[in-house]
């Protein structure tokens, strides 16, 4: 028989931030600082309504990123709509934070409902894959792997810039499952900025 693990937790959110460090011999680079944040196994949302097999998060609630919300289950906790059993999500559409949901409901949510997002079949979160790509002319190149990370921050020396590039921030459980549904894909403009070393210092009397 067939088994399947369970999928570690989508992101809540994605960063990247080039800062420029100082080395000890004078020199100067910039490095990329990543960072994520994955998601709770349950935490309360305010929603903003609804329709019989829809339900539309209020803003600011949940990530706009399409299909993330995909696996997990809503349920109404106050308001209208309370009482009924927690629906789960089969689509989710981030720009408009509208989730397609099954089975339908009895009484829709609306903007006075509040809720409860879950992920009953989640794995913990266990660090994530960092993806590259860069984009020439407008076109990105095909992602290749930089590194798995453990945790929620991986720092790296930039490139000679400047470029554009994108990376991928896919979220991997501790068993080593990846969910391709939770990720993040973040464009940035590297400055690539590098600084030469400090010149030697004379010779006494020189």
């Amino acid at each position: 028989m067939r088994t399947f693990s369970p999928l570690p937790l989508p992101l809540w959110s994605a960063s990247v931030v080039e800062t420029l460090v100082m080395h000890t011999d004078g020199s100067s680079g910039s490095v990329l600082r990543f960072a994520v944040t994955p998601m709770l196994l349950k935490h309360a949302v305010l929603l903003a309504g609804g329709d019989a097999m829809h339900v539309t998060f209020a803003e600011g609630q949940v990530p706009p990123v399409d299909h993330l919300l995909v696996g997990a289950a809503v349920a109404v906790t106050d308001g209208v709509g309370v009482g009924q059993a927690p629906r789960r999500i089969t689509d989710y559409v981030g720009v408009t934070r509208t989730a397609r949901i099954t089975p339908a409901w009895g009484t829709p949510p609306d903007a006075t409902s509040h809720g409860v997002l879950a992920w009953p079949s989640f794995a913990p979160f266990g660090g994530f894959l960092l993806e590259k790509a860069l984009v020439v002319e407008g076109s990105a190149t095909p992602f290749y792997p930089v590194a798995t990370v453990p945790g929620t921050d991986y720092v790296m020396p930039t490139d000679d810039g400047p470029y554009t590039a994108q990376f991928r921030f896919t979220p991997v459980s501790l068993a080593n499952v990846h969910n391709g549904r939770g990720r993040w894909v973040v464009t940035v403009e590297v400055q690539g900025v590098q600084g030469p070393p400090d010149p030697p210092l004379a010779p006494p009397g020189g």
